[in-house]
């Protein structure tokens, strides 16, 4: 009996890839219960809203795909969403229209963006890193799949929008276990 758990459903697949013909227990399964084909697939199912409990209500009444499901059905009141961003009602409701505020396939929250970048103090410092978690340590002392920080680079964004890459390490030297060069180039970097 199809239920939300068919959402975890294990036997989800492709088609195969030279015939064309279907492999997925999952859609042969709703096929079958629903009468479904292909197509109906395509339209998303009740079983992609995001975080919502009332999944298995919704297949009872026979309410499947997401362009079925109601305001009632989410207990959405209608209203946009605010400084505070999209609420979890506001997510589900627009996934199920594809329809966000201001158009497209996404919402960018800008009344919410100025309030939280409103503290900010520049110049705003960031790094992108590098780790490993690997089975087999690389170093005496390590336990499998510990993570190792090899590699970052710094940029620093100025108030006027300008971006400077300033700074950058690498630790490569063998034998030499790099997360603690890591911190220490780091500490270095925000200089």
């Amino acid at each position: 009996m199809p239920s939300s758990a068919c959402g975890a459903c294990q036997f989800r697949a492709p088609r195969w890839p030279l015939t064309g013909e279907p492999r997925s227990g999952f859609h042969e399964c709703w096929s079958q219960a629903f009468g479904w084909h292909e197509s109906d697939f395509e339209q998303g199912t009740v079983l992609d809203l995001w975080n919502f409990r009332g999944k298995n209500e919704l297949i009872d009444r026979g309410t499947l795909k997401l362009d079925q499901v109601t305001r009632a059905d989410l207990k959405f009141d209608g209203r946009a969403p605010g400084a505070a961003g999209l609420t979890a009602k506001h997510r589900q409701w627009y996934a199920c229209r594809a329809d966000w505020p201001g158009g497209g396939g996404f919402h960018f929250g800008a009344e919410g963006y100025r309030a939280a970048r409103s503290p900010w103090r520049y110049p705003l410092h960031f790094i992108d890193f590098e780790t490993s978690q690997v089975a087999l340590p690389f170093h005496q002392g390590r336990r499998p799949y510990e993570t190792i920080a090899f590699q970052f680079s710094h940029h620093v964004m100025h108030q006027d929008g300008r971006v400077e890459h300033r700074s950058q390490w690498l630790g490569a030297d063998p034998g030499v276990d790099p997360n603690i060069d890591f911190v220490r180039a780091l500490r270095g970097a925000q200089a």
